[in-house]
């Protein structure tokens, strides 16, 4: 996707279809999971969208998956049954989409995407850290390799201000981002390329027509590089442990907090989108105290060697 120009298109790959149980459950099953090797980042993660329609209803959710973790034969989304059933726009797209549900996958339907609108590079937040005082520094690594989830914004007819979240998209960076240390509260950010894709379906033996579009969606499709920092406030952080003068922490295990708003598109299509990064062997976040004396380390939701979410040396 980092190589389309706006008015190229790329045809989605359909690869498990399911009816839902009375309570929303489903299961879908990989026919050929090897074949999804293509597909796979160099962490060996796929992107996947579901796509639900009933009568002239449809719900997309984006989420990533490692190909390790399919156990090589289905996959179960019993999680998704919050998913949001918006009205789509009464036009033939719809009506063919909803044509295509009733025969076999990739039988009665060419579906893809176009990307209508290139919204160029965009802060990504990927970490912060606080620091309380002089002699306690915060900083963050973001090599290569280093995986963020990412949130997509959908819309039925894609106007500003039509959008909801709708999962997340799994992306890695390709060059290697080092942040200083650094005192007081700071949010450290790289850019990614957004874009809008309009999604279509069109029957087989038929082409391509703008008329056939029946939802948008944005979302990121590559890592862009660079860095800024900017400053944030104090998390609520409670769960505290020592650091000793002349310590320093490493965090690079466990998932760290999701900002909420970490993606700012507001102003193109009126909401901001999520971002999480974790600390891996690819993400590291550290702390040094050189204060002169004992200082406490905390996490937001866990203690700094377990599950801490955001850190902060006080």
């Amino acid at each position: 996707m980092r190589t389309l120009k706006e008015g190229d298109t790329i045809q989605v790959s359909p690869v498990a279809k399911a009816r839902t149980d009375e309570s929303g459950h489903f299961e879908m099953r990989l026919a050929e999971p090897s074949k999804l090797k293509r597909y796979a980042s160099a962490l060996g993660v796929v992107n996947f969208e579901i796509r639900a329609i009933s009568g002239a209803y449809y719900a997309a959710f984006s989420f990533s998956s490692e190909l390790d973790a399919l156990n090589g034969a289905r996959m179960q989304r019993a999680d998704l049954v919050g998913l949001n059933l918006v009205s789509l726009p009464a036009n033939d797209a719809v009506l063919n989409l909803e044509g295509s549900r009733m025969g076999p996958i990739n039988k009665t339907q060419i579906c893809g995407e176009t990307l209508v609108a290139n919204y160029g590079t965009r802060a990504v937040a990927i970490g912060q850290t606080y620091t309380a005082g002089a002699g306690r520094t915060g900083s963050l690594t973001y090599t290569s390799g280093s995986s963020s989830t990412l949130g997509v914004g959908l819309s039925m007819t894609g106007v500003y201000g039509s959008y909801s979240a709708s999962g997340s998209i799994s992306l890695s960076s390709t060059t290697t981002v080092s942040f200083a240390g650094g005192t007081g509260g700071r949010l450290y950010k790289t850019y990614y390329v957004y874009g809008k894709y309009a999604q279509w379906c069109y029957p087989i033996g038929g082409s391509y027509d703008p008329s056939d579009i029946y939802a948008y969606k944005v979302r990121a499709s590559s890592f862009a590089g660079g860095s800024a920092v900017s400053v944030t406030s104090a998390p609520p952080a409670n769960y505290c442990v020592a650091l000793a003068n002349g310590s320093t922490l490493t965090k690079s295990s466990t998932t760290a907090g999701t900002f909420s708003s970490g993606a700012k598109l507001i102003a193109d299509i009126g909401i901001d989108l999520s971002v999480r990064t974790g600390y891996t062997s690819s993400t590291k976040v550290a702390f040094t105290n050189s204060s002169g004396s004992s200082k406490n380390l905390c996490g937001v939701s866990g203690y700094p060697g377990g599950t801490p979410g955001f850190i902060s040396l006080l």
